[in-house]
This record gives C-alpha cells, sequence and structure tokens, in this order.
C-alpha cells in the first residue's frame, strides 16, 4: 500500500520524491518549511488512521493544511500549539478549532468553511508589536 503522504506529494505536482534512511518518504527541491508542513501532513495522516474510533457526539479528526486536530467532543475547543513551520508563528501560542453541539467544525461566516483560528498564532511578531504601541 502506497502511504498517502506519498500519494499527496505526486498528486500536488509530480515532485521528486526519494526514500531516504527512515520510513517517510524525503522530499528535494523544498524548503525547510516545506518539509516541515509536509512532514506533519503525513505525521497526521498516520495518526488518524491508527487512533482509536471516538464514541458519542464528536467532530472528526482532520488535517486542516496547518494542524491536525483529533476527534473532538461536541460543544468543545480543541487547541494545538501553533505550527513551526511558519517563521512568524510563535509555537508557545496556541490556535484552535471549535467543535459545535450537533458534532460538525466551526464554519466561517463569509466562507463558509471549517475555521480553525490560527489568528493568535502571530500576535507577538514585531509588526503586531509594533502597531500595537502606537
Amino acid at each position: 500500500m502506497i502511504p498517502v503522504f506519498t500519494i499527496i506529494i505526486i498528486i500536488i505536482g509530480g515532485l521528486d520524491v526519494c526514500r531516504g534512511q527512515s520510513s517517510q518518504p524525503t522530499v528535494k527541491g523544498l524548503t525547510l518549511e516545506q518539509k516541515k508542513m509536509m512532514t506533519s501532513q503525513y505525521e497526521c495522516y498516520m495518526k488518524m488512521m491508527t487512533d482509536p474510533p471516538f464514541e458519542g457526539v464528536f467532530c472528526n479528526r482532520t488535517w486542516d493544511g496547518w494542524g491536525c486536530w483529533g476527534d473532538t467532543p461536541a460543544g468543545t475547543v480543541a487547541e494545538l500549539n501553533c505550527p513551526d513551520f511558519f517563521p512568524d508563528f510563535d509555537t508557545s501560542l496556541r490556535a484552535s478549532k471549535t467543535c459545535m453541539r450537533d458534532g460538525s467544525w466551526y464554519r466561517h461566516p463569509e466562507s463558509n468553511r471549517s475555521w480553525s483560528d490560527y489568528t493568535i498564532c502571530n500576535a507577538n511578531t514585531r509588526q503586531h508589536q509594533q502597531a500595537s504601541s502606537l
């Protein structure tokens, strides 16, 4: 069986994928940030496939493009450390994703798409600090 990660890389643009010494694929020609993101995505999909099923009403586990959100009980807010693949993100801060009471992820009112709140992640960048001191 081909790992989901490899399939995603091939679909995204036929990048040069090769096997390194580890069990995870390595990718040539990407920035460190891109490699971190792709590794996080791969690890997330592996976790989603191996975690036991959740009981009761909950929001399904998901990869939102930046973070790996586990099954979350309905009516709660999940939190993750901000990802380390953006240089202006503070990894000591926490992103959030709201699971509604009906077991669906919160949808942004403008896009009507499932939404994770990463706005706090770069709240302490130099630009934000300068703007707030004016």
